[in-house]
């Protein structure tokens, strides 16, 4: 593995030497506010507890699944033992689910196992020491979610899903086959909106996303919760996971990255190439500072073969807004041909007439793109609102 940590900025993938050296000026130059830095190694998942400590499965195939590693503030220890998906408690500890489902823990330099009365796809522990997993059988929203009772045995809980994380409170928060983000509030479970692969929650309760739909690389989107919406990050992961001050992630070839908690969103949104780096993506439609607000994804809808979702973006800073929202749309064309039309708003006092339309734009099969309408907000600034209509143009020769 290499030890040496390599401090990646947000850059391009350059088809030259030339293009590269000159990419590593314009990059130094740069006043960047979020930094990810590249850590040795590839793994397969990672976790990091409550004050820090990071463990992660390697990417090198063994009995059971894959290696087993924790970091020493410099390197990879690997550690006996095999797992497919990891989490760490607050003392350090990991907590492991291997190819069976069987699920582990590291206790005095050894791993304990789990009672084996039900094995799982995936383990979320809080700060407070409570753990939770996805079960093996299946159930509403993915598979059944059971909780860590008294050190001895699962208890099974209502509700279902892929992913889980559990807050410091003991509560998870859980993504579901849908990529639903559902969190338990002790009783019941609560949609927070939006939709995501994997998800963490860190020792202050922040909690962190990564997207739904995959970039070209196939990584997903980073975002973290505010309190009332998700706010879309710099970079490009696949899996995720939250410590005290740090967020640790992976990318789709595994390459392993971490970046300070406080980080600040850059001005461009980011996809991540092949190599591993993170870069900027000079598509974006809109420039999003730290005073840019988005709000939660709608759900996936259909018409005319295409899906789309839209969501509001708000610049705290700009004049035009409140009175005016971003209306900020995600389109996917799911038919075998060539797709053209454009995206609408309706007036707010009469939604028989448009009142915005965005400039026709085509997609190829499977093309996804970005499209954004500045329009009137028919709500509020706390709770934006704008209606939504889809136009196809059909050629007729």
């Amino acid at each position: 593995m290499i030890q040496k940590n390599l401090k990646i900025k947000i850059m391009k993938n350059y088809k030259s030497l030339t293009s590269f050296i000159a990419a590593i000026l314009f990059i130094v130059s740069l006043d960047a506010q979020t930094e990810w830095t590249q850590i040795g190694g590839q793994s397969r998942d990672i976790g990091v507890g409550a004050h820090g400590q990071a463990w992660l499965i390697g990417w090198d195939a063994v009995p059971g699944g894959y290696s087993i590693h924790k970091w020493n503030g410099s390197s990879w220890e690997k550690k006996h033992g095999s797992a497919v998906r990891i989490d760490v408690d607050a003392k350090g500890n990991a907590w492991c689910v291997n190819d069976v489902g069987l699920v582990f823990y590291w206790k005095d330099n050894d791993w304990v196992p789990a009672s084996e009365l039900n094995r799982a796809r995936d383990v979320g522990v809080g700060a407070d020491g409570t753990v939770w997993i996805v079960g093996w059988d299946e159930a509403p929203g993915g598979y059944a979610l059971y909780k860590w009772k008294s050190g001895k045995n699962w208890e099974k809980m209502p509700g279902g899903g892929v992913r889980i994380d559990v807050a410091p409170n003991g509560h998870p928060w859980v993504v579901n086959d849908a990529g639903l983000i559902n969190q338990w509030d002790g009783s019941q479970w609560n949609n927070i909106g939006g939709q995501g692969r994997d998800i963490t929650i860190g020792y202050y309760s922040n909690v962190w996303l990564t997207g739904w739909i995959a970039n070209s690389a196939g990584d997903y989107p980073v975002a973290r919760w505010t309190g009332n919406y998700w706010e879309e990050m710099d970079g490009g992961l696949t899996n995720i996971s939250v410590g005290q001050t740090e967020v640790w992630g992976l990318n789709s070839v595994g390459y392993i990255y971490k970046c300070s908690m406080n980080a600040k969103r850059k001005v461009a949104t980011t996809t991540n190439n092949n190599s591993g780096s993170i870069q900027a993506d000079a598509k974006s439609s809109r420039p999003t500072g730290i005073t840019y607000k988005i709000g939660t994804w709608s759900a996936w809808e259909r018409k005319y073969g295409i899906e789309y979702r839209y969501t509001w973006g708000i610049d705290t800073k700009d004049r035009r807004y409140p009175a005016q929202v971003d209306a900020i749309f995600e389109v996917r064309n799911t038919l075998k041909e060539q797709w053209m039309g454009s995206f609408s708003t309706k007036d707010c006092k009469d939604p028989n007439q448009n009142y915005k339309s965005s400039p026709r734009f085509t997609l190829q099969p499977n093309e996804l793109k970005k499209i954004t309408i500045l329009t009137k907000n028919c709500g509020t600034e706390a709770r934006p609102f704008f209606r939504v209509e889809v136009s196809r143009t059909v050629r007729i020769d």
